[in-house]
């Protein structure tokens, strides 16, 4: 897809569900590398934290826009736009900087035979903490900040009532009388 090379961190220390561990190792990655643009997707699949790109950004200390739908680089300077419940927020920032996807931002294109063929021959560097200078004690220093107590799906809601009928003005009274007997909503 047009990458010219690619860095996978692997470590057995590493928790892919801890968004401040995760981050930590990608700041260092990225600080060896320099950057003018990180892009990040909104939420990791799994436990979907959503947090990885803000502590990056933060560890960073670079601007960041999260949701963006559109992104225009000019100059030394981004134009990100964001649908914030039914409007859209344009928001201009310095590079560099760090922005998360939302879906819609582009549509991924499949890449082509000779694409795949050639990726194979991409440089793949894998590191790993004590080669990111981070060791042991401090991924024990950083690991469970915001841990996961329990993942558990809601409580089944109860079985509603339909009122079958013409509407009346029994049908109304009854309607009241259940709406203060089952909820003590009136």
């Amino acid at each position: 897809m047009g990458a010219d090379r690619a860095i996978h961190i692997n470590d057995l220390l590493l928790d892919e569900n801890d968004p401040l561990l995760v981050a930590t190792l990608l700041s260092k990655a990225i600080q060896q590398e320099g950057y003018d643009l990180i892009l990040c997707g909104q939420q990791g699949v799994g436990t979907d934290h959503g947090q990885v790109g803000s502590i990056l950004a933060e560890l960073l200390g670079i601007p960041q826009v999260n949701i963006i739908t559109k992104l225009q680089i000019t100059q030394g300077k981004a134009v990100a736009h964001r649908e914030i419940e039914g409007v859209s927020e344009v928001v201009e920032t310095t590079l560099p900087a760090l922005f998360t996807a939302q879906k819609g931002l582009n549509e991924p294109r499949y890449p082509s035979l000779k694409g795949i063929m050639m990726a194979k021959k991409k440089p793949l560097t894998v590191l790993n903490c004590q080669q990111l200078g981070v060791n042991e004690e401090e991924v024990s220093r950083l690991k469970g900040k915001a841990p996961i107590i329990k993942l558990e799906f809601p409580p089944m809601r109860p079985k509603g009532i339909v009122a079958e009928g013409e509407p009346s003005e029994e049908m109304v009274k009854q309607l009241i009388e259940w709406l203060q007997r089952e909820t003590g909503l009136l």
